[in-house]
């Protein structure tokens, strides 16, 4: 375990190496399967997920792996309620947590990733439906469509 952190410190002094999802994913497996069941697994658990979370690189799977690595009573208490809100597609992370993800959609303030439930799939809201309407609906789109049908060009 020692090694995998020690690991992650070298690759954060080179420059344009940087941690990824992927890393912090593996560094909690390591964690889960190295370390016994009590205080220091937490712990440990508990510092990866934050620091992954500073960063912005919490995605399902690294979600997936916090939760069967960490005990229930920090899972609950770091994703359960510390949960961004409730909108209509249910309980959403904060924002910040995956701001830095390879994946992201256009939206009326610029691309951006879209927020991940506390499952961790992605959501699209009623803005990104909207902006993604809007788009469809520009003068550009409307010569190409006309009546419903494709316009022939003349």
């Amino acid at each position: 375990l020692r090694l995998a952190i020690q690991t992650v410190h070298d690759l954060k002094k080179f420059d344009g190496c940087d941690a990824n999802s992927s890393t912090y994913r593996i560094l909690l497996e390591a964690c889960s399967n190295l370390l016994p069941v009590g205080k220091e697994r937490s712990k440990a658990i508990e510092t990866i997920f934050k620091n992954c979370c500073a960063e912005g690189l919490v995605d399902k799977r690294v979600l997936e792996q916090f939760q069967l690595g960490a005990p229930f009573e920090l899972y609950r208490k770091t994703i359960l309620l510390g949960a961004a809100g409730v909108d209509s597609d249910g309980k959403t992370l904060p924002d910040e947590w995956s701001r830095n993800l390879p994946f992201t959609v256009r939206t009326a303030e610029g691309r951006r990733p879209p927020p991940l439930s506390i499952e961790g799939n992605f959501i699209f809201t009623t803005a990104i439906k909207n902006y993604q309407m809007r788009k469809l609906r520009t003068r550009k789109n409307q010569k190409l469509l006309q009546g419903g049908r494709l316009k022939d060009e003349q």
